[in-house]
């Protein structure tokens, strides 16, 4: 019974991980990429069922997801009727029958360590063929447009088509190599430098500011735990050290032929470090968030329909749900994660940087995307945290 569980729910996150509905779509069958959607679905509502039965806790710091997405369709369903927006309920329900799905499984701790390992092993597939496509120049946009690429990429987009979910997907897999593989033989320490220097690699790839600086973030934190009070003294020096050859990478990145856009890209980070915000180049999201606030602000209570931030390109998650579903949701959703942040500063210390990691790279990330709680295989890990958070506080005190 336990492996008919595990299949369950372990297959839907392996096809949402790598994507492979989108690439069934793309390449076989539109029809069949549906089809394979609706069996994830079913899967996971199976063992559900054969979950509920079992005793186990729900997450304390993960309890509010559920009233979150329960409001926000309550607000996005009466907003879509209202202003007569299109309004698709069941393929927008995939993001909840995954919530639901997921905090049942993870009520239970040996399925927490499963799913350790089934996340890194996909992500560490998927930064693969990320650098395989840069190698054979294939880009998935390009190719479903029918343009042939008679130069090197700009930017590398891997199997999710999108630089910045490329690049998120190769730092949370940077996060979970670093954390969850743990050598036991020479073989298998050469094998996880291996993975995490080929994760970095492709975050590089991507050419995202936004993956360059949560990369660092979480670099940093991964490693806070090894300072100690003679290292904490020298931290300074060694981050004006660190500053000052980050502001030059364009200088130190002279000799690799990069193209206008790469150098462009890195301009751009460099820019953003030196704070000089007045030459950042947003590639004109700040139009369309401009465009978007505009429309937040005639109906700021009531939001204009499901995916209304989507399609006007808001690249911003917390915009996109008070532009979809008003300001009320957004509160609830602003709570939930301040119950993570406060949370995991009752976790104990080894674990707490870790957990931080992952959590800040959420909160960065879903400035620059759209569709962070909307893709399945990000909302898992988002939910895996609760639980991770709940089973490592070093406080017994009850969260609120």
């Amino acid at each position: 019974m336990k492996k008919v569980i595990d299949f369950c729910f372990l297959f839907p996150l392996i096809v949402s991980a790598l994507n492979i509905q989108g690439w069934v779509s793309y390449f076989i069958s539109m029809m069949l990429g549906q089809l394979l959607a609706y069996i994830n679905l079913l899967f996971i509502a199976l063992g559900f069922i054969l979950l509920i039965k079992k005793k186990g806790e729900f997450t304390v710091t993960g309890n509010l997801w559920l009233p979150y997405f329960l409001l926000f369709y309550i607000m996005v369903s009466f907003s879509s009727v209202l202003n007569n927006h299109p309004y698709s309920l069941l393929s927008s329900l995939v993001p909840v029958i995954y919530c639901i799905g997921y905090l049942s499984y993870f009520r239970f701790q040996e399925n927490i360590r499963k799913f350790e390992i089934v996340i890194m092993v996909a992500f560490s597939i998927a930064s693969i063929f990320l650098i395989y496509f840069v190698i054979i120049n294939f880009d998935l946009d390009f190719y479903l447009m029918g343009l042939k690429i008679d130069y090197g990429l700009d930017r590398a987009q891997g199997i999710y088509g999108d630089a910045n979910n490329a690049s998120f997907a190769a730092i949370l897999g940077f996060i979970f190599i670093y954390k969850c593989f743990s050598p036991k033989n020479k073989f298998q320490t050469i094998l996880k430098l291996s993975l995490l220097l080929m994760s970095a690699y492709a975050i590089f790839l991507t050419y995202s500011t936004t993956g360059f600086g949560v990369f660092m973030v979480s670099f940093a934190l991964l490693n806070f735990r090894y300072l100690t009070k003679t290292r904490l003294l020298l931290l300074p020096f060694l981050l004006v050290g660190f500053y000052i050859l980050l502001i030059n990478l364009s200088s130190l990145l002279e000799g690799f032929d990069l193209n206008p856009r790469q150098q462009s890209k890195i301009d751009n980070f460099v820019n953003v470090l030196k704070l000089d915000f007045d030459v950042v180049d947003s590639s004109g999201r700040d139009e369309f968030v401009k465009q978007l606030l505009e429309y937040v602000y005639k109906s700021p209570f009531l939001g204009n329909g499901l995916d209304f931030g989507s399609l006007h390109h808001g690249h911003n998650t917390y915009l996109s749900i008070i532009s979809d579903a008003g300001i009320f949701p957004l509160i609830l959703f602003m709570v939930l994660l301040f119950k993570y942040f406060k949370n995991i500063l009752l976790m104990s210390h080894e674990n707490k940087f870790y957990a931080l990691s992952i959590f800040l790279g959420f909160c960065l990330f879903m400035l620059s995307l759209q569709t962070v709680i909307n893709q399945p295989y990000l909302l898992v890990i988002f939910i895996y945290l609760a639980y991770y958070i709940d089973n490592n506080k070093a406080s017994k005190l009850s969260a609120l």
